[in-house]
């Protein structure tokens, strides 16, 4: 049954669930291969990458901010860790680029491969790593 089950994008629509009404969370790396008790804080922008046995830790504010504030990182609105988003500020893409890759959010893509032509920065391959796409 598992096999049947996108758990990323289940994980997803759940983040936005608890995000839509407000309601606290924290995730949790857990893993047979964690040497301690215990299980490290991680973020939802990583959930994918703990899902497949990788622990990525939180980057500080700091650093978040310090990625916002990269020329390239005004063109689209991305996800980033700390419930932070990069600022999106072009008005021709007629709202966030998430809204493209959220397309397929639906779909299993574990295993396919997609060529990304023509979306700049790369939000739709950031957008479908999140889904598991691995190529």
């Amino acid at each position: 049954m598992l096999d049947s089950v996108n758990l990323f994008a289940m994980y997803q629509r759940l983040f936005d669930a608890l995000e839509r009404y407000k309601v606290p969370y924290q995730i949790l790396y857990n893993s047979d291969d964690n040497p301690s008790d215990e299980m490290p804080k991680t973020d939802r922008c990583y959930v994918y990458a703990a899902l497949r046995g990788t622990y990525v830790p939180i980057p500080s504010e700091e650093e978040i901010d310090a990625a916002c504030a990269l020329p390239e990182a005004e063109y689209q609105s991305v996800l980033l860790p700390r419930g932070s988003q990069s600022s999106g500020n072009y008005a021709h893409t007629k709202g966030t680029r998430r809204q493209s890759s959220d397309i397929f959010r639906d779909q299993s893509l574990e295993g396919p491969s997609v060529l990304d032509i023509g979306w700049a920065k790369g939000a739709c391959c950031f957008g479908m790593n999140v889904l598991a796409l691995q190529k």
